[in-house]
């Protein structure tokens, strides 16, 4: 019985072949803060030109700009360098790197591993930036919008009880 006849036994009892462990220190490092907040700040500065598009269900419906796409191919970069640059500091290249990856999807059923693997191949995907920074844009524009009604509430002499709400019991 020879390396192959065996994991393939182990593929059959449904058992996982034990992961590379390149990919159980990305798994780690992936989900650290480190690596995260690289992201989280890009798409915080970067989602005013997402503001009012739908979200990704939706995504069909709107013209997408060439700005979306130049951030997206900015990110691409980042991504790719910061990753790359943890790879060269592991001492693996990333032609290794993707080839364990790949054979972690292939094989794996540990639905951690799973969902490492598919965010790690949906960090390259257009699809899901938009959909990223479409949320983060609604939390941008969120957090704008009290600023916004009070504002409007300020200017407006109509004498209406528009944006009332803000000051309570619509007294002006």
């Amino acid at each position: 019985m020879g390396i192959d006849d065996d994991f393939d036994a182990k593929a059959l009892k449904g058992e996982d072949a034990p992961l590379p462990p390149i990919i159980q220190k990305a798994i780690s490092y992936c989900w650290s803060n480190g690596f995260l907040d690289v992201f989280r700040k890009y798409f915080r500065e970067n989602a005013k030109p997402f503001v009012g598009y739908p979200p990704k269900r939706e995504m069909e419906s709107a013209e997408h700009s060439l700005e979306h796409w130049d951030l997206f191919q900015e990110y691409l970069k980042l991504y790719e360098r910061t990753l790359a640059e943890w790879l060269d500091d592991q001492g693996v290249g990333q032609s290794d790197f993707y080839n364990d990856v790949r054979e972690v999807q292939r094989t794996t059923t540990d639905p951690k591993v799973q969902e490492f693997v598919y965010c790690l191949l949906a960090s390259c995907d257009y699809d899901s930036f938009y959909s990223v920074m479409v949320r983060e844009a609604m939390k941008l524009n969120s957090s704008l919008a009290p600023v916004k009604a009070e504002a409007k509430g300020g200017d407006d002499d109509s004498g209406d009880a528009k944006g009332a709400s803000v000051g309570g019991k619509g007294e002006k």
